[in-house]
């Protein structure tokens, strides 16, 4: 890493955006977005604070010079590329950057700067009043006071000097050659994006809203207005408590493992009529909840929210897991639903994909059973490289698994794994005691926790399974 000077910086926006919902690149695409302020720190001299208006600092001007810390930086980079024309800010590079919050990830610490802050007992905390801050502030309401306006300069100042204090408690500042590298590139693929079939998406979409909010009527028809959306948690809880049927939570695999046990008990109790209406009204009610909670669908959502021009951005999280590999953000382009578009005879996938996309756009897919199982099944597929393009896809096939065996010194598992077995199909067969060739996929999917958690410290937690229907 280059011995360039350090400068240490953090900047707030403002857009009519929020940032979670739509991430950063729309975010600041907005024509309302601006850069409110931000403030920086170079070696041992107090942290300064720049306004729209002040001259701007020489760091931001001639930036070749300098190395840039921040925490996400690729958040405080995108800012400073998108005003630079507007401010006069030279171009930060990948190169250039250090992101603290990779660094902290990179030895297993929190992955916020409170959070961070407080593991390693930071004298200057983050301001606890930050959020209230922002959410006065960052919008375009500007609804706030001179004094307010204040406490977010001091708010921001106070980020850079946390942030400073962290660095300098972390075992190293900066990652080694190696992982910066996989950070640029990850930075690099978040920045250009996947290109997206907006067209498709926005009419599934509509589907999607149309028949979503037609069975939304049922809810409080079952429950006589008692409840009005599959949202009110408490009240649902209290409802089916009512009618015998006590729920913890409505967390899937919960709703799932009741809906399942409703289905076999009222294959025995149609001979106790008011039993059976209730458990038959409580039945309904959770497999709406089911249908309209569920999150595939909101896939769709989610990709008009955060796609801009044509692709979606920042799909990929540097070091997100424990175990060093990258996972997946915003939409969560990593946890895709299973559920694909199976050819019928000698169809081609392509094929059948737009046949299925077709009954979209003419609207017969609302005949069918389940119009949004059908919509899961075109996650993927509206992942689309432009005409003439092509999308390319590459993925380290076990990646995790061989390099706990490799470290572990199981030799007869690499040579396995070398010859083409697949290892969950291999611990499949002892688990459930079938041959190789007679493992399902449920089978399949079900041993990744036991082969990758005994290896890689897999916590206690509630027993994840999937809800009717198939995989998630």
């Amino acid at each position: 890493m280059s011995i360039r000077p350090i400068v240490k910086f953090d900047c707030e926006t403002r857009s009519e955006y929020d940032l979670s919902d739509v991430g950063r690149h729309v975010y600041l695409s907005s024509p309302h977005a601006d850069l409110l302020m931000f403030s920086y720190k170079v070696g041992a001299a107090p942290t300064q604070l720049w306004e729209p208006g002040m001259p701007v600092p020489m760091y931001f001007q001639n930036t070749q010079g300098f190395r840039f810390a921040a925490f996400n930086i690729q958040f405080d980079k995108l800012v400073m590329r998108t005003f630079a024309k507007k401010y006069g800010f030279g171009v930060i590079r990948n190169d250039q950057c250090i992101d603290v919050m990779a660094v902290a990830a990179r030895y297993g610490l929190p992955q916020s700067l409170a959070g961070l802050g407080k593991m390693l007992r930071v004298k200057m905390q983050k301001m606890a009043r930050g959020t209230y801050l922002k959410n006065k502030i960052c919008g375009i309401k500007m609804d706030y006071t001179e004094k307010e306006y204040q406490e977010f300069r001091d708010y921001c100042v106070r980020d850079t000097d946390s942030m400073d204090e962290i660095i300098r408690k972390l075992p190293s500042d900066c990652l080694s050659d190696s992982e910066q590298a996989i950070w640029e590139e990850t930075a690099f693929i978040n920045s250009r994006g996947v290109p997206v079939d907006t067209w498709s998406v926005r009419q599934i979409q509509k589907i999607i809203d149309h028949y979503t909010k037609k069975q939304a009527r049922y809810v409080p028809f079952i429950t006589r207005q008692q409840i009005q959306t599959v949202h009110q948690t408490q009240k649902i809880k209290i409802w089916c408590g009512e009618r015998g049927v006590d729920l913890p939570d409505l967390q899937v695999q919960t709703v799932a493992a009741a809906v399942e046990e409703l289905e076999k008990i009222l294959q025995d109790v149609f001979e106790d009529e008011a039993v059976s209406a209730d458990y038959v009204k409580v039945l309904r009610l959770l497999k709406l909840r089911q249908l309209l909670g569920g999150a595939a669908v909101k896939k769709f959502k989610r990709l008009l929210n955060m796609t801009l021009n044509g692709s979606i951005h920042d799909n990929l999280r540097y070091h997100g897991a424990g175990t060093g590999r990258t996972t997946g953000g915003g939409f969560q382009m990593l946890n895709l639903p299973r559920a694909k578009v199976k050819p019928v005879g000698d169809e081609t996938y392509n094929d059948a994909v737009v046949k299925l996309l077709s009954t979209f756009f003419d609207t017969t897919i609302l005949k069918h059973s389940d119009p949004l199982g059908e919509a899961k099944k075109l996650v993927r597929p509206v992942l689309k490289a432009p005409d003439k393009q092509t999308l390319l896809v590459a993925d380290w096939g076990s990646i995790e698994y061989i390099l706990l065996m490799y470290y572990a010194g199981e030799w007869d598992k690499v040579e396995k794994f070398r010859d083409g077995n697949d290892p969950y199909i291999d611990f499949a067969t002892e688990l459930f005691h079938v041959d190789y060739s007679d493992v399902t996929d449920q089978q399949r999917q079900e041993s990744k926790p036991p082969v990758l958690g005994s290896g890689y410290m897999l916590g206690s937690g509630v027993p994840r399974s999937d809800p009717p229907g198939g995989l998630i």
